[in-house]
């Protein structure tokens, strides 16, 4: 079929896999938290954002450093919140060290906080880098919500995180997965016992 169809038709058109997490605190308020934002992120947000109404991001997770993940960054910008004076505020990105280490390669700009090539008139994400940890015991907070690493291989030799989240009902995201490693099978049938026991 290739280019014969449009994107609505073509069964072989795809973007790159991604989560948006809609979390609804106590409160009422609502908080908007990705997992990946990859080579397609801009066209994603084109279609995706405006069609649920979703204001912005309020958070950013990255599963691994591959282009499927994490090529969209130097969009990241067009989805942070912005304060009435339309200035962006900061967003954390939460991602391993392995994964820190490419970006600072890949976007060095980003990781400066400062426009690409001396442009003071381009725009510049303003982000938060948070190193989170491989390792199942160890949860983080992303905008109120608690995630627990779950690391799984992503081919032989390379290690990729799943995540698992949720309050009341637990959810477990995987992108890229060729095997579970013995420590992530064993986490996830702790969580998953403890979630029977729990009233939450």
């Amino acid at each position: 079929m290739g280019l014969s169809l449009p994107p609505d038709q073509n069964p072989n058109y795809r973007l790159n896999t991604s989560l948006l997490i809609d979390y609804c605190h106590d409160d009422g308020t609502h908080k908007y938290i990705l997992i990946d934002v990859g080579k397609t992120f801009r066209e994603q947000v084109l279609r995706w954002f405006v069609h649920h109404k979703v204001p912005s991001a309020d958070s950013i997770i990255l599963t691994h450093e591959h282009a499927d993940a994490v090529l969209g960054l130097d969009e990241v910008w067009v989805v942070q919140p912005r304060n009435d004076r339309n200035e962006i505020h900061q967003i954390p990105i939460f991602l391993t060290q392995v994964t820190m280490d490419s970006v600072v390669r890949r976007f060095p700009y980003l990781v400066e906080q400062k426009p690409e090539d001396g442009d003071e008139d381009a725009q510049a994400a303003k982000i938060d880098w948070k190193i989170i940890e491989e390792d199942v015991d160890k949860p983080f907070v992303a905008s109120g919500l608690e995630f627990v690493p779950l690391a799984v291989m992503h081919g032989e030799g390379y290690i990729c995180l799943g995540f698992l989240f949720g309050r009341r009902a637990r959810v477990e995201y995987l992108s890229d997965v060729s095997r579970f490693l013995p420590k992530t099978e064993h986490g996830k049938k702790t969580f998953f016992v403890h979630n029977l026991c729990s009233d939450n």
